[in-house]
């Protein structure tokens, strides 16, 4: 979800904002940093570990531009070590990013892999969808209204109809307001 005018994410920059609030609420900056350190060089070491792991997979794709292998194996060794000493180091905070990244598995099932949802579910995520679309700027509001049924689904499917669903034309309408 992009800003029409700016290309930014800004609905994802405003909804963060009530974490980055608590965040600044923490008195001990030492167990804030252990805390979030935990998850950002798990996904980190995950990263760079699946750089060797596709050149392998798949070998035929054309890659623009090449890495030696040794520098993202030795990236994920390093930042697996950062994980691993967090954990022997204070181990409490640890444990309490271990808690807090687990707890995004369920969302993630809801939001996502749940495919079987509830219609009012799907209704009132479209609507929210649609909401915040407008209210951040996503997506060009004149676009018109035979593109959705009322509820802003997109036709024969129960996704929010988002910027990428739109006509061409619309789109390449609100890049040239840019100009």
């Amino acid at each position: 979800m992009v800003h029409v005018h700016r290309k930014t994410p800004l609905a994802a920059a405003a909804l963060s904002l009530p974490v980055c609030l608590m965040m600044l609420m923490i008195d001990d900056i030492y167990s804030l940093i252990n805390y979030l350190s935990f998850s950002r060089w798990i996904f980190i070491g995950m990263t760079c570990a699946a750089v060797p792991y596709f050149r392998f997979k798949y070998p035929h794709i054309d890659r623009p531009f090449k890495v030696p292998l040794i520098i993202p194996i030795l990236f994920a060794l390093c930042a697996f070590f950062v994980v691993l000493s967090s954990a022997l180091s204070d181990t409490p905070a640890f444990l309490g990013g271990l808690t807090i990244t687990i707890i995004g598995v369920p969302i993630y099932f809801l939001g996502i892999k749940w495919k079987r949802k509830p219609r009012c579910f799907d209704i009132i995520m479209c609507r929210t969808t649609r909401f915040l679309q407008t209210v951040f700027l996503i997506v060009d509001t004149r676009t018109s209204s035979s593109s959705t049924h009322g509820r802003g689904l997109s036709r024969g499917s129960r996704e929010p109809l988002l910027l990428e669903d739109q006509d061409q034309d619309d789109y390449h309408h609100s890049d040239s307001l840019l100009a």
